[in-house]
């Protein structure tokens, strides 16, 4: 898969980028940054504890932590000539990589819809990622999107987010993205064909993804480890923790 929408973006004029809405480093000289990325439905506030959880732990303080919201989320920008689809978000997340700069190893960390997003970055710029971190991947075959219990699934989902912001569901971002990212066939084979270090975290009570799924993808792919973890869908202090764990490892390896 390549990014190939070449949609003119008349109302921006302008690359599409995303709003980037944190970027810190303790340290002037940050050996690797680290860029979180949000699911459906969210956005960048995902990682607000996280976030504070690092900024307090000097084991990271040599780590540049940055945060996006996808089109449509957040502060970024949405339109209704966007289709808010794989190609159009991964424009706009390299754009505002580009922006940043970035001379270190970069490490994408993403939440829900945006494991399948950045997977999809990785599986196209390789060498552009040093690590994936991967939290709550909803991975899903096509078997399983073809599935009635997995619309029943989908059914719960959307309850789950109504309790949250019951307008969200009506509007043409979310419709889209679950429409052409989350039920996205390809998905699997992103996951299945990922050839830098990945990290995939799930809690043991999460109900929106498939375990077997994720266990079954990681043996056969040598570059995944699974870690499993106590908690539900959201990122959690389990979750983050776990992060802090693999980048403390990575602080320490031959970059």
């Amino acid at each position: 898969m390549k990014i190939t929408n070449t949609v003119k973006y008349s109302i921006l004029k302008r690359p599409l980028k995303l709003a980037k809405t944190h970027d810190f480093c303790v340290s002037r000289k940050p050996e690797f940054t680290v860029v979180m990325l949000h699911g459906i439905a969210s956005s960048s506030k995902t990682y607000d504890h996280a976030l504070k959880f690092f900024k307090s732990s000097p084991s990271m303080k040599n780590i540049r932590f940055v945060t996006f919201d996808w089109l449509g989320a957040g502060k970024s920008f949405s339109a209704r000539n966007l289709c808010y689809d794989i190609d159009e978000e991964l424009m706009a997340l390299q754009n505002s990589l580009d922006k940043l700069k970035i001379t270190t190893p970069l490490i994408l960390v993403g939440h829900s819809m945006g494991t399948m997003l950045v997977s999809h970055y990785a599986s196209i710029f390789p060498d552009a990622v040093y690590k994936l971190i991967l939290l709550s991947p909803p991975i899903y075959s096509e078997q399983d999107l073809s599935d009635p219990i997995f619309e029943q699934g989908m059914g719960a989902f959307k309850d789950s987010v109504a309790q949250h912001n019951a307008k969200i569901l009506s509007s043409k971002s979310f419709n889209a993205q679950l429409k052409n990212i989350v039920k996205n066939p390809t998905n699997f084979q992103a996951f299945s064909t990922l050839k830098v270090p990945t990290y995939m975290i799930y809690g043991a009570l999460d109900t929106f993804i498939s375990p077997a799924n994720i266990k079954k993808i990681a043996k056969a792919n040598k570059n995944i480890t699974v870690i499993q973890t106590e908690r539900r869908h959201s990122v959690s202090r389990d979750k983050y923790a776990k992060i802090v764990e693999i980048l403390e490892e990575t602080l320490h390896e031959n970059l």
